[in-house]
């Protein structure tokens, strides 16, 4: 562009059109020449940036940014070309175009701004074509102080050499509207729903008179199902938009699409569909929406193409539970303007992504009331909807519009309202997506016994039909509606008119509320009972039921069948003495976690009295087969024992909940799953670092260096205790198979540098412990070089004060003192679970890499759990598997949307790691939200089936023999690679160091400094030993030393080897000191060079002795089954393969055909097993 006139003159034509002339604008860069170019900075060594056309026959001129290489390639802008002040502007904004999708970072420094959490840190989303990227400066002023503003960067990822995207008109100013070519649906990030699922319905208006419906559906990520519900019993043709209020939902909640539909408070692609639809070609009947984050979400252009399709195209509009999104503002006009309900108080946005709740006029638990007949409401039976269950947000009356339902207490839930040539329904029901919040109790005594959301779907699709102008027509008599099997359901029955031709013009939905004839009856029934013994049932006969004939029935429920397990008559329900009657149950043939109890009496067969309850059959926390579990989310409440058999159906056997949230481990336990307790501790969560971190350099007062909280507090560790105990007690009567303390935990967080933790209690113990270690301060001083008088004096460096004044060794000792405590504090809560259940596995999910801040060592960590869900990062899995003495239950994450072959590499190699299932992150990035399961849950789904068929468990039975080639995990040497600026390397030097192994075909273990020390390598028969960049080396010559030095001379003087990337320059404690000249003349340094080390080892026997040897081949049928006899090291055990499903049997010392009859047996219970846990055997009743 040549000048902001030119800009306006064709605005039309870029699609931007003129925001308000009042507002202040400042033009960072509009590249107009090339000589704008000197208003920015970019990584010349990976970036070519140049100004031009982008095509031959534009005019217009913008930035070409074409990659070269590099990890962030950015390009920045600095004061003054941008203003230090951005506090009177409203918008950050620039507009790009792609060939292909791609994203690109947004970075805004202030004047203080040091690390990743002092600054701004932003992103977007760019679909094929071009995006108008706005950021508001709000959002940006809750990072940074937008006053002092020093710099602007834009960058891309890690991107693929040739990535070309082309940039203009960065700027500050107001909010721009755009206009958006039309996107089709298959093209988008998103979902086309369809009917593949299906669900019990009545089929209302299936088969409708005027055809399908055309309607615009905003729907929720978690909640989408609703639009296959109204499809099931209306015909509808749907162009969706999925747009979910929480933001995690929208980024992580569809697999195909993980991570791909923006962050946190980025919506863009969201908004940009939204106006696609909007300003697209297509016409609808009527449009439905809810307001995700709210109205003023919506670009300008969106809104205004919503009134404009109402007004004057005579589309309708179903709003549910509208609002504008920001407090302390009024509606704004166009949303009053297509409302009938209006005025309410706004749900709003914490953060610019956390949409809270209303502050006030929420209104609980009221029942509905028709005002006057209307064809929406006619045969639509709200009495049977939860009410108790249910909200509704307290709203205005639009001028002219007209109520039809409103509460007992007279707020109004439904209006309508003509708006131009188009119709209108708002509804008032508080929703987190179109269906209403309709919270209904889930336990088999209180659970309504019919499906009251046909009432609401009913309400839903003739609101659509209404507000789309179709004609409800009764001509004629009535037909009922005939439905069979699991879609009837006794409280409802369906008239329908139909014309000439059999089409549906209206329909009635008839509600027969269940008979209250029925005494209740109050049981007494334990909360839960071990599996296999006994439920005693107790119970007082209401008044005139005593005589009846009273039976106790015990039953389960398997994918929502029941089985009746016993049915036992009650000879008397007055008991022996008058006090009422008592039953046992018995539980010896239960197969699900949940036991159903109903007594019952009769009179002639008529049913006088009932009581129901439900007791947990605590299974037994065995983990002796692959489980699977993911994160628990649950779509619509009402579906979710259906939601769960899909759960089941994909291969799901647990998932995790709250300790204390009884009410999701019922349901899990109901829907066949077992528990994974879940979030038992905050403690492990560091509390405001990033303030701690910035006061600290600020000020360098070493207050900011004690943690909140810190397990230096012996009142904080007790309360810990107390809770994580009572947390335990609670749900071991679930039977929880791992206790998960929380996610994704450390010391400082993630790997962050910040030196804590100096609370006075950790600092007395690390003084108490030097002493205990060197006896007398001489022998530390001797040690460490240090110089202090007494253990009292000691106060340990931070890290920048280790690298200024070359204090290695008290700082190597004050981390190592850190990783310690931060060990100590898991071992703390794993005694305390174990005190009330012995059975707990202690858990953490997200496990971090060892890091030099961050308390992790997992030489020293890895022995405390029994479970863990774990990252794989620096080879985690590995470490574990490496230094746990035994039985450690493996779930590492999976799921984040990946799909294809790599899903069987990631499971199989985990297997093969010491895996024991697999934990996926998360259910709703494996279901669309139409409950059909996504490329990458497809994926999973098939591989999770080849893991459950009895491969993975004789995996799980197996021991792995590793080649006799150890890898050296030195915490030292890390620490002592950080203190002189060498940390990435030594991190890049482990990575090529095991690939490099791995590429030669050796199968390495971790041993630590401390096994070094203790005689490891001689247990374990290692033959060599490979020192990746291992720049100390344990002497133990000197009081409190580690001596290392002398297993590495036995393993030589032995024949083995010591192979090092690097030579060994400093002890113990990270003071300088050489290899004896013997030992080095005998250790290979070849480098991480993955040649060099392969041929180091080419002449040291590193190999584990095999044998292989055909031990019968069988006919069946077609196929050949062949057994082997396989001996590796001294152990001999049956192999089968060719046809055979694969496995091994231990019994070598059975004939080859018993072997092979064991390992079928094996199989086809593994098989009867699942057959049986999806619902085999379950009958209806």
């Amino acid at each position: 562009m040549k000048t902001r006139l030119s800009l306006l003159a064709f605005a039309l034509a870029l699609g931007v059109l003129r925001a308000a002339e009042d507002k202040p604008t400042f033009v960072i860069n509009a590249f107009d020449t090339p000589e704008d170019l000197k208003k920015l900075n970019w990584d010349k060594e990976n970036l070519e940036i140049s100004v031009g056309p982008r095509t031959v026959t534009e005019m217009n001129n913008v930035l070409k940014y074409s990659v070269l290489g590099g990890q962030w390639p950015a390009i920045n802008f600095h004061v003054p070309n941008i203003p230090r002040d951005w506090s009177k502007y409203e918008t950050l904004s620039f507009v790009a175009w792609t060939n292909s999708p791609c994203g690109v970072g947004i970075r805004v420094d202030d004047e203080k701004s040091f690390n990743y959490n002092s600054r701004y840190n932003g992103g977007a989303e760019f679909q094929k074509g071009r995006t108008l990227v706005q950021i508001p400066v709000q959002t940006i002023a809750r990072s940074i102080d937008v006053t002092r503003v020093k710099m602007l960067a834009i960058f891309t990822c890690e991107p693929p050499k040739g990535l070309t995207i082309w940039f203009d008109d960065f700027m500050l100013g107001p909010t721009q509207t755009q206009k958006v070519d039309f996107i089709p649906y298959h093209e988008r990030k998103d979902l086309i729903s369809s009917l593949d699922v299906v669900t019990p319905h009545l089929p209302m208006a299936r088969n409708l008179a005027g055809g399908p419906l055309p309607v615009f559906m905003l729907t929720a990520v978690r909640f989408g199902r609703e639009v296959p519900e109204m499809m099931q019993r209306m015909d509808l043709k749907v162009s969706q938009l999925t747009w979910d209020r929480e933001w995690g939902a929208n980024t992580w909640g569809f697999g195909d699409f993980y991570g791909g539909r923006g962050h946190s408070a980025d919506c863009a692609l969201m908004q940009h569909y939204l106006d696609s639809s909007m300003q697209g070609p297509e016409r609808f009947g009527a449009m439905m929406m809810y307001t995700p984050l709210g109205w003023n979400r919506f670009t300008e252009s969106a809104r205004g193409m919503i009134v404009r399709r109402v007004k004057e195209r005579g589309e309708g509009l179903v709003m549910v539970f509208p609002f504008p999104g920001d407090r302390d503002r009024p509606w704004p006009e166009d949303l009053t303007e297509v409302c009938a309900l209006i005025d309410s108080s706004t749900d709003w946005l914490r953060d610019g992504c956390d949409v809270r709740n209303a502050n006030e006029g929420r209104i609980e638990g009221r029942r509905w009331v028709k005002t006057k007949e209307h064809p929406i409401t006619a045969g639509v039976p709200i009495e049977a909807l939860p009410f108790k269950g249910m909200e509704t947000q307290k709203y205005r009356v639009a001028p002219g519009a007209e109520v039809l339902i409103r509460l007992e207490s007279g707020e109004p839930v439904l209006a309508v309202k003509q708006v131009g040539k188009g119709r209108v329904v708002t509804f008032a029901t508080r929703a987190f997506s179109l269906t209403p919040l309709m919270n209904s109790p889930q336990s088999y005594a209180q659970k309504i016994p019919y499906r009251f959301w046909e009432a609401w779907y009913s309400l839903a699709n003739r609101s659509l039909l209404w507000a789309a102008g179709r004609e409800f027509k009764r001509e004629g008599a009535p037909v009922t509606l005939k439905v069979e099997g699991p879609h009837a359901d006794e409280a409802f029955a369906v008239d329908q008119w139909k014309d000439a031709a059999g089409k549906v013009t209206d329909w009635e939905l008839r509600f027969t509320p269940p008979s209250a004839d029925a005494k209740p009856v109050e049981l007494k029934v334990p909360e839960a009972v071990p599996a296999g013994q006994p439920i005693a049932v107790s119970f007082r006969a209401p008044e005139g039921a005593e005589t009846a004939r009273w039976i106790a029935v015990l039953g389960e429920r398997v994918d929502g069948q029941w089985r009746t397990i016993e049915s036992i008559p009650i000879p008397s329900a007055k008991g022996e003495n008058g006090n009422g009657a008592t039953v046992e149950l018995p539980t010896t043939r239960f197969r699900q976690y949940m036991a159903n109890i109903r007594v019952e009496a009769r009179v002639d067969g008529r049913l006088v009295a009932q009581g129901k309850a439900e007791t947990i059959v605590t299974p037994r926390p065995v983990w002796d087969d692959y489980e699977v579990h993911t994160w628990l989310e649950f779509g619509l409440p009402f579906l979710r024992d259906f939601e769960m058999t899909r759960m089941r159906e994909f291969g799901l056997t647990a998932n995790t909940s709250g300790p204390r949230d009884d009410d999701a481990s019922r349901s899990l336990l109901r829907g066949g799953m077992r528990v994974h307790g879940c979030g038992f501790t905050q403690g492990l969560h560091a509390k405001d670092i990033d303030a701690a971190e910035k006061r600290y350099r600020q000020t360098q007062d070493r207050k900011f260096l004690i943690r909140n909280p810190s397990y230096g507090d012996a009142a904080f560790v007790e309360k810990e205790r107390r809770d994580v105990m009572e947390s335990a007690r609670q749900i071991s009567k679930f039977g929880a198979i791992s206790m998960i303390l929380s996610d994704e935990t450390a010391l400082t967080s993630y790997t962050r540098e910040f030196d804590y933790d100096e609370h006075p209690g950790i600092l007395a113990a690390f003084r108490e412990k030097l002493q205990k270690r060197f006896g007398g301060i001489a022998a530390l001083n001797d040690a460490l070089k240090t110089s202090f008088k007494s253990f009292d004096e000691i106060q340990p460096p931070t890290g920048e004060e280790a690298r200024a004044n070359r204090q290695f060794g008290l700082f190597n000792e004050w981390r190592a003192h850190n990783d310690d405590g931060w060990t100590g504090a898991f071992a703390m809560y794993g005694e305390a679970m174990k005190s009330v259940y012995p059975e707990a596995r202690l858990s953490v999910s997200g496990s971090q890499e060892q890091a030099v801040f961050n308390g992790i060592d997992w030489a020293k960590l890895t022995p405390t759990f029994g479970a863990i869900s774990g990252y794989g990062g620096r080879f985690q899995e590995l470490q574990r598997l490496s230094f746990h003495p035994g039985g450690l239950r493996s779930t590492p994450w999976g799921g984040y949307g990946r799909s294809g072959r790599s899903v069987d590499h990631q499971l199989w190699s985990s297997l093969a790691m010491g895996g024991s299932g697999i934990g996926l992150f998360w259910w709703y990035s494996l279901r669309n939200a139409d409950l059909t399961f996504c490329r990458s849950g497809q994926d999973y789904r098939r591989v999770i089936a080849e893991m459950r068929n009895g491969t993975a468990k004789q995996y799980m039975l197996a021991t792995r023999h590793f080649t006799p080639v150890a890898v050296l995990w030195s915490a030292n040497s890390q620490r002592a690679a950080w203190l002189v600026g060498k940390y990435e390397e030594f991190k890049k030097v482990e990575d090529e160091a095991l690939k490099a192994l791995y590429a030669a075909e050796y199968d390495p273990y971790f041993v630590s400094e401390t096994d070094v020390a203790t005689g490891v390598l001689e247990k374990r028969g290692t033959r060599a030993l490979v020192l990746p960049m291992t720049l100390s080396i344990g002497q133990g010559a000197k009081k409190g030393g580690l001596a290392v030095l002398p297993a590495l001379q036995k393993l030589v003087a032995g024949g083995g080897a010591v192979i090092a990337t690097h030579e060994p320059a400093m002890d113990e404690f990270l003071q300088p000191a050489a290899l004896p000249a013997d030992l080095k003349a005998r250790i290979a340094m070849p480098g991480a060079d993955r040649k060099r080390l392969a041929d180091a080892l080419a002449g040291v026997a590193v190999g584990v002795p095999y044998t292989e040897r055909p031990a019968g081949l069988f006919q069946c049928g077609e196929e050949v089954f062949a057994a082997y006899r396989v001996t590796l090291r001294d152990r001999t055990v049956y192999c089968f393969g060719a046809d055979c499903p694969p496995g091994f049997e231990e019994r070598s010392d059975l004939p080859p055909q018993a072997a092979l009859r064991l390992h079928l047996g094996r199989i086809i219970r593994a098989d009867a097993r699942a057959d049986s846990s999806a619902g085999g055997g379950a009958t209806a009743g």
